[in-house]
């Protein structure tokens, strides 16, 4: 004979058949009974199970469908629910995901506010402690200020972008919490189009991911000199372009300038000046103009890596730095403003991650694919890194050549370098060098050369 599943599996011993395990919650009604009225639905149960025998008797001749509506029907009349109450009862029943969750250490608070930021325009989410969005505004940057002026406690979430940093100093002074989050990992989470709206509504949904870790809030001393080195990187650009340029320029007329930067300048100037050169008249002034900016971009970058001299004199982070092969006055200051807080590394695989120097991995199932490097993360920093390392290699190979001892680090890139060449070994010390970094700075220990292991030998 034909069963109901959910009949067949809920049936019992006594004959009765108790109703489906979805159903079997409090009502809303015999959530706040009392005693004798808890005594009194009790009893009527009983009295009612006793005709279920009957009322099932031609269940074997039922559609799916009869049998489903028939077990309804029975417990809506047993239990007093409207004929719309079980079902919606059930719904609200289901956990939302994200109504208990944490960031980190600290409980997500009663607001949850997501700002999607712009210069002048800001559209704000802000949604309860279940994760609900139970508001929506549009404000421009005065608008802002005043409506979180006397706000009180929050969870503000911002994507880690321009003007982020100082937003998130701004709602910290104010005793708000914030979360920065990368914006890579935001992106995600937007559905269809993009809009500032959908970019709201994304932050909300990433920050109830634990698996993203915020970004930290830099101070200004730290964003100050991390806008010193952009200064720097920007001027060394137009050094390059204006040589470049010099360079070009010169060769038309027949003037080949030697490799570098130093000795080909010097020649460039002595045949600029020379009027028995071939340059013409016309040109010569023109060429005199780009050797005055080159010498004045020069001393600009002058001035300000005396500048960076004088904070790593103070910085006790930069002085510890200075001590590992490879990072000078340039990467110390360049590590001590771009990393807000070393600790927020757990070990030194992921600083190295972080930075783009490990493999990109394309893997599933049994089959494991490593590619190159991911290149992930500030480029800057990773080229501050890599040119580092080819110091270090530079250096391991000429003391190999004078016969003087190498250290651990160098033997090993001397090894490397050997077994993979010379590029790839460049890397692989880079790699090293970011772990010595966070070793360093996350223990606060000096970086000590060791000879190398009798074993490797």
């Amino acid at each position: 004979m034909w069963r109901n599943r959910e009949l067949a599996e809920c049936e019992n011993g006594s004959g009765l058949v108790s109703p489906p395990v979805y159903l079997q919650r409090k009502s809303p009604t015999t959530q706040t009974m009392s005693g004798r009225q808890s005594a009194d639905a009790s009893s009527r149960l009983r009295n009612a199970g006793r005709g279920w025998g009957t009322q099932f008797a031609d269940i074997g001749t039922l559609t799916p469908a009869a049998c489903n509506a028939r077990i309804w029907a029975g417990w809506r009349g047993l239990m007093g629910w409207s004929i719309g109450l079980g079902p919606r009862r059930h719904r609200a029943c289901s956990w939302r995901r994200g109504a208990l969750q944490t960031r980190g250490d600290h409980p997500v608070n009663a607001r949850t506010i997501a700002i999607d930021l712009a210069k002048n325009v800001f559209e704000l989410a802000i949604a309860d402690e279940a994760g609900k969005i139970v508001d929506r505004k549009r404000l421009s940057r005065s608008q802002l200020r005043r409506y979180f002026e006397n706000y009180g406690a929050a969870h503000v979430v911002m994507e880690a972008c321009g003007t982020a940093h100082y937003w998130g100093r701004w709602f910290s002074e104010r005793g708000m919490q914030v979360s920065l989050l990368p914006p890579h990992y935001v992106r995600a989470y937007i559905r269809r189009n993009k809009t500032d709206r959908a970019d709201a509504t994304a932050l909300l949904e990433a920050s109830r991911a634990n698996d993203i870790i915020p970004v930290c809030v830099k101070s200004v001393e730290q964003q100050a000199l991390q806008g010193m080195h952009r200064v720097r990187s920007a001027w060394r650009g137009t050094l390059t372009a204006r040589l470049n340029a010099l360079r070009g320029l010169c060769r038309e007329f027949g003037i080949i300038a030697p490799v570098g930067a130093r000795r080909g300048l010097a020649e460039l100037v002595q045949r600029v000046a020379d009027e028995s050169s071939g340059l013409p008249r016309i040109i010569r002034t023109v060429l005199q103009g780009v050797i005055e900016e080159v010498r004045a971009i020069q001393e600009r970058l002058r001035q300000l890596e005396l500048e960076l001299a004088a904070i790593a004199e103070q910085s006790a982070v930069c002085q510890r730095l200075r001590k590992i092969p490879g990072i000078g006055l340039i990467g110390a200051t360049a590590f001590a403003g771009s990393i807000g807080d070393i600790r927020s590394f757990r070990s030194p695989r992921r600083f190295a991650a972080w930075l783009g120097l490990t493999p990109r991995e394309f893997s599933s199932g049994n089959i494991r694919r490593l590619g190159s490097i991911s290149k992930r993360g500030d480029g800057y920093l990773r080229m501050l890194l890599v040119h580092g390392a080819r110091a270090v290699l530079y250096s391991a190979n000429a003391a190999q050549r004078a016969g003087r001892p190498l250290d651990a680090l160098r033997e090993w890139g001397l090894r490397v370098s050997s077994r993979s060449g010379h590029n790839k070994a460049a890397v692989a010390v880079a790699n090293k060098l970011a772990r010595i970094i966070w070793a360093s700075w996350y223990r606060q220990r000096d970086f000590e050369s060791r000879p190398p292991s009798p074993a490797t030998h």
